[in-house]
């Protein structure tokens, strides 16, 4: 354990001395020693003893050592190398050591000199690589190669080549020679949380055999072991990150405010604000709540619900119980539209609650945003609703009770810390129209009270979902055509605003002029997310009073737009969006009593699995099911199109592919904290202590 000890301080030392290395190291979350083990190899390839060159097998991995009979050198006219130092392709005749019967040829490509020189500077060189057979002809693409003489020793089994990534500008090299240099004893006493026991009994490798697999410390007879090897060490990453999930919890719960307690007559007072009945899913969200205000420390919500079911009528029922109890509301929106959206909507149900209303954005003129901001201080505004503009330096509450996040995957952590620091003790709500897959809300939203809006308001008819191809576009117009001269309106979306060079897809410019010419008695508006606020508040007002039939626009209308007389959503090239957005797209239509479509417009023949994916859309309109499926093709890395500052993703676990080992480390967890296991309790104890944890929420 000393020598253990001794090596993670020693290399915490080298990590401070902030080498171009360790920064490159740590601008990628790889900042300890523990971090560095973890990095998987892309593969690890068995290599058999060098053998001659006659049993060298297609597509197999080959060892050889053979003299250099000939190096050809050619520039590469198209690429230059940094610097524009000039590239090379090289081809390297060598005959088999082994017998002078056969030649073999080595090939590399956009080589810089120093490649070169090192070639021509050897005799004899022994090489790796898969071979290719080309024109009745051995060669090896890219071999890795050094030099051979008569003091090399011939290896008489197999060895195991270990072929690293590049991380964040870092060499496989680097990496291969660091992990050569680590001392023996390191491996055989790595001091790791819960190492075997829990483990075992899962069938598990330990940990010390997995990474010395995994770094080629160990040679492997099948590939099979390093996927083993690759196995126990996502089960510990799930089992570290549950941990984190529970601590996080902890500490929330150790953070005290008043409990809030509601009569049944007062949720019935301010339910019938609203002209329609609550659904049976809306109910149990604001049971909930109202439960969870009650705990007496800060309520973490998160509300999912698909596309158009109700999550901002239980919001702002959570609300009215809030300031009714003396605090503030802010509602924070990606977007000033749907900001603008709820402002309107929230206006109108209360005007006759005797709340205090504001609005704060960008695009208001200062003297306007300084006078909500005085008021917001001075406790005059109950309930502000706003962008990124609520969590400027100079917005400050009088006593902020209950933050409000819609859309959260728009904003990152920090942006919605920012907003619950407002304030003491502030209960959190965040509301999602994605809706999260079960595996995924095992992890990344594991801490939080989730609850889910399924049903859908009464008297919605649903949305019917078709594929356009060209051989089909005709139809398309036609229908459209139809359902425009019945006064209906329409959404056209695109996937850029303007044509760039390769690109395959119709932009909004060109949309406009064919659709100016397919439609020339109606009028279309467009909009974008380059308009300035006032002029993107007026489009919209326009088609919102049907004074314009189509709006012609980018995805920047995927949240906050509501106009129930529009009853088609067409969306030119779907193929260059996700599905979760196609989905989110798909819901700005279909929220009045009449029937909606959404048209899915492909204007050139598409690969089989694009075409799978826009099946998926249009089989489904459970947008649990979609996401699920978005997870599946996509994976978790980039789930929602956004990047999200400070939230996990996993270095080596998927939560699809690797469900069964999330949930045997949940099970492990559980039956831990049981046994009040005492390594699991000094680790909750030393992440108890780590301000970091909290800031994933």
């Amino acid at each position: 354990m000393s020598n253990t000890l001794s090596w993670n301080s020693k290399f915490n030392t080298i990590f401070k001395r902030k080498t171009k290395t360790i920064t490159s190291l740590e601008e990628v979350n790889y900042t300890s020693f523990a971090d560095i083990l973890s990095i998987i190899p892309l593969r690890v390839d068995i290599l058999p003893p060098p053998q001659s060159f006659s049993s060298a097998k297609q597509d197999k991995l080959f060892q050889g050592i053979g003299r250099v009979l000939n190096i050809q050198k050619q520039p590469n006219a198209f690429r230059k190398g940094k610097g524009k130092i000039p590239l090379h392709n090289i081809t390297v005749y060598l005959e088999d050591h082994f017998s002078t019967k056969q030649v073999i040829q080595l090939r590399f490509f956009n080589c810089y000199p120093s490649i070169s020189n090192k070639l021509e500077n050897i005799e004899e060189l022994i090489f790796q690589g898969r071979v290719q057979i080309f024109n009745g002809a051995l060669q090896i693409i890219n071999p890795n190669f050094k030099e051979f003489n008569s003091t090399t020793a011939i290896q008489k089994e197999n060895s195991v080549s270990v072929i690293y990534p590049t991380i964040n500008g870092i060499k496989p090299t680097f990496l291969s020679s660091f992990f050569s240099k680590l001392p023996l004893e390191l491996w055989n006493d790595l001091d790791i949380f819960l190492q075997d026991d829990i483990a075992q009994a899962r069938g598990l490798i330990s940990l010390a055999t997995c990474y010395k697999i995994l770094h080629g410390q160990i040679t492997i007879q099948d590939i099979s072991e390093f996927n083993k090897a690759k196995e126990r060490l996502i089960y510990n990453e799930f089992l570290e990150e549950q941990i984190k999930i529970l601590v996080r919890r902890q500490l929330l719960q150790t953070v005290k405010t008043p409990a809030i307690l509601v009569s049944s007559e007062q949720i019935q007072t301010d339910q019938k604000l609203f002209p329609y009945e609550l659904t049976p899913d809306q109910k149990s969200c604001l049971n909930d709540i109202i439960y969870e205000l009650s705990r007496g420390y800060p309520m973490m919500k998160l509300i999912q619900g698909d596309v158009g079911s109700g999550k901002t009528t239980v919001a702002i029922l959570a609300a009215l119980l809030v300031i009714r109890n003396g605090g503030q509301v802010a509602l924070m929106c990606p977007t000033e539209s749907l900001a603008l959206q709820h402002y309107k909507t929230i206006t109108s149900i209360l005007k006759y609650s005797g709340i205090s209303i504001d609005i704060l954005i960008g695009g208001q003129k200062e003297n306007h945003k300084r006078d909500t901001r005085l008021k917001l201080e001075q406790g005059l505004t109950d309930f502000i609703i706003g962008t990124h503009s609520l969590i400027q330096q100079s917005v400050s509450f009088k006593n902020l009770g209950l933050a409000i996040i819609d859309e959260q995957h728009k904003f990152g952590v920090n942006q919605r810390i920012q907003l619950s620091k407002k304030g003491d003790a502030v209960h959190t709500i965040i509301m999602t129209a994605t809706p999260i897959p079960r595996s995924l809300s095992l992890t990344q939203y594991g801490d939080l009270d989730i609850s889910v809006i399924k049903t859908m308001p009464h008297g919605r008819k649903g949305i019917q979902t078709r594929i356009v191809t060209p051989a089909t576009f005709e139809k398309f117009l036609s229908f459209l055509k139809t359902r425009l001269s019945l006064n209906e309106q329409a959404f056209i979306v695109v996937p850029a605003i303007f044509e760039q060079e390769e690109q395959s897809f119709i932009t909004l410019e060109k949309a406009n002029e064919k659709f100016v010419k397919f439609f020339p008695e109606y009028k279309i508006s467009t909009m974008h997310g380059h308009m300035k606020t006032e002029e993107k508040s007026e489009v919209l007002q326009l088609f919102a009073n049907h004074q314009s039939d189509i709006l012609l626009a980018t995805s920047v209308i995927e949240v906050g737009i509501d106009v129930p007389n529009a009853t088609i959503m067409a969306i030119l090239s779907p193929e260059r969006f996700g599905l979760s957005s196609l989905h989110q797209l798909r819901g700005r239509v279909g929220r009045g009593a009449k029937a909606a479509f959404c048209f899915l417009v492909t204007e050139k023949p598409l690969a089989k699995e694009s075409m799978q994916r826009l099946q998926i859309i249009e089989n489904s309109t459970d947008g649990f099911e979609i996401s699920e499926k978005d997870l599946e093709l996509r994976g978790e890395g980039n789930l929602f199109g956004t990047d999200q500052s400070g939230e996990h993703t996993h270095r080596l676990g998927n939560i699809i592919s690797h469900s069964h080992l999330l949930e045997q480390a949940k099970q492990d967890l559980v039956s831990l904290l049981e046994q009040k296991n005492p390594q699991l309790l000094q680790k909750i104890s030393q992440l108890l202590q780590d301000e970091h944890i909290i800031k994933t929420i």
